[in-house]
């Protein structure tokens, strides 16, 4: 067995054993505020296969929503059960399934990939500014230095530098770079949505997180899903949410007991993609 599975299990395991500690604060949770969380997020799916649409459209493609939608709800389900979040990768496979183009499907994914990235470049960057709590304002420079270097990669040739896991994501949105300020405004709105799945899953717990907070915490550690070790980052999203939560006051124990909520409020939001897994028939 390699060294990256056994990172892999050892931090599983952590958070199994520390999982009996959050049992009680997953249990004291309020089902209304839970719900919404899971509803938030459902949103978040129905925006995300409107933007693949969107990009169809534009790209010549004359797809319908309800096959677009069906792909992206298998793609995403899968995505939460595969290392670092990979499965949403399958979204062309499962596209061809429904009739759609095995290469627009490819361009739409890679592209709107692109513009998530420089939103969670964004988004990430002000977290770790607002965690550290600089007292020059000056600092409110770097997310966006590093959003425009970011920005000038993707959708340009004015940096050289290759890196090979992201080279096919550069390739591909420079194909749609016209419609980025679209594509940024849908991803936005996205970010705002799943901000809200956060928000409620705090509220549900009674922890003190303001929906801004909730918004940059979630840019800055779900990045930790995509941690190519274990199924959608798991352990690691975990620990590092109890990490972070530290510095609000919050126990472990209890920054675990979000994390595995937030877990299960998108994995049931994305289980009708299991349907559209099984299903033998294609939607017209």
């Amino acid at each position: 067995m390699d060294f990256k599975k056994l990172v892999g299990i050892a931090v599983l395991l952590l958070i199994i054993f520390a999982f009996k500690d959050s049992i009680r604060y997953i249990l004291e949770v309020d089902p209304t505020f839970f719900l919404l969380s899971v509803l938030s997020y459902f949103s978040l799916n129905v925006l995300l296969a409107y933007r693949m649409l969107y990009l169809f459209k534009k790209l010549g493609e004359n797809s319908s929503f309800s096959s677009v939608f069906s792909a992206h709800m298998a793609a995403i389900v899968t995505s939460d059960v595969t290392p670092g979040r990979s499965g949403y990768l399958a979204f062309p496979k499962f596209g061809e399934k429904y009739g759609l183009n095995f290469r627009v499907s490819t361009a739409s994914l890679f592209s709107t990939q692109a513009v998530e990235m420089i939103v969670k470049v964004f988004g990430s960057s002000l977290a770790i500014l607002y965690l550290l709590s600089p007292e020059e304002l000056v600092a409110i420079s770097l997310p966006a230095f590093l959003t425009v270097l970011a920005s000038l990669y993707l959708w340009t040739d004015a940096i050289p530098i290759k890196f090979k896991r992201i080279e096919k994501i550069r390739e591909y949105s420079k194909l749609t770079r016209r419609h980025i300020p679209e594509l940024l405004f849908l991803t936005v709105i996205g970010w705002f949505l799943v901000g809200a799945q956060w928000f409620f899953v705090s509220k549900a717990m009674n922890l003190n997180l303001s929906f801004f907070e909730s918004m940059l915490l979630q840019a800055l550690l779900s990045l930790a899903m995509f941690i190519p070790l274990t199924p959608a980052g798991a352990g690691f999203f975990e620990g590092g949410t109890a990490f972070v939560f530290s510095t609000f006051g919050v126990s472990p124990e209890k920054a675990i007991a979000f994390a595995l909520l937030i877990r299960a409020s998108t994995i049931i939001a994305d289980s009708p993609g299991i349907y559209f897994i099984l299903s033998r028939e294609r939607v017209s």
